[in-house]
């Protein structure tokens, strides 16, 4: 900010949400040159975040008002240049993933055979959502990676004025699995989400969010009965009944 500034003109920097505002720092004659305070410059000058913690903000505010009650002198030019902000885009919140429609057989984790569908939704708030997959024991099922503005000049990028490179949704995904590809069995069934910050391990949130059921597949059927006899006394006799034993089948 370098400047001339007439006693009581106040270049600032605030940002702000929803829910509140917070001054990060102010320029002015007679300010203490430290902290969140700064006395006019003649040139650029850098000025390091003063706060002691960071804020989650969508908004920032460069302004210069008069803090004197009885008005500030226009005389000389009083003006002041905002040049170079350095934005870090900090997502500290994992995308969120969770099973819709989980009252189905499938789902519920019944003994299903043939083919059936996962349904889940995910979202993010922060960076927004990258990509969502299936795993089934461990195993890639079923992927879909968004494209995502990473570009300087997009109006929502990494770069850009509104910083979330990718949607944020929520997106609700329907993901068909052929149980006759599975072995007869239990298996675990999961649905997995990644925001961009976790996909570019920003303050350690690499990996993805996931969520787990327990699924149950039986596409084979039982084997014949063994050693079948007819058990009644007299089988060469015509009747409309007759008795049968058997041995049931192992698995």
């Amino acid at each position: 900010m370098p400047t001339y500034l007439n006693s009581g003109w106040r270049a600032r920097v605030w940002i702000g949400n929803c829910c509140a505002t917070a001054q990060i720092f102010s320029v002015g004659k007679g300010l203490a040159n430290v902290g969140g305070q700064g006395s006019p410059t003649s040139g650029f000058v850098g000025r390091p975040w003063p706060l002691e913690v960071f804020y989650d903000f969508d908004t920032v505010v460069f302004e210069m008002t008069c803090a004197n009650t009885n008005g500030c002198s226009t005389d000389g030019t009083n003006t002041v240049d905002f040049n170079g902000p350095d934005f870090v885009m900090a997502d500290d919140q994992d995308a969120k993933v969770s099973f819709t429609k989980t009252t189905t057989d499938f789902l519920s984790g019944k003994w299903v055979k043939g083919r059936h569908v996962a349904t889940f939704d995910t979202s993010d708030i922060g960076t927004g959502v990258r990509r969502d997959r299936t795993l089934i024991d461990g195993a890639e099922h079923w992927t879909l990676t968004r494209g995502c503005s990473v570009s300087s000049s997009a109006r929502s990028g990494e770069w850009a004025r509104t910083y979330q490179p990718c949607d944020g949704g929520p997106h609700h995904r329907s993901v068909g699995v052929e149980t006759a590809d599975l072995a007869d069995g239990s298996h675990v069934l999961a649905a997995c989400t990644q925001d961009f910050a976790q996909y570019q391990g920003l303050y350690g949130t690499g990996s993805e969010t996931c969520t787990k059921r327990t699924v149950r597949t039986d596409n084979t059927a039982p084997g014949a009965p063994a050693n079948l006899q007819v058990s009644s006394a007299n089988p060469e006799r015509y009747l409309d009944r007759f008795g049968a034993k058997w041995c049931a089948a192992l698995l």
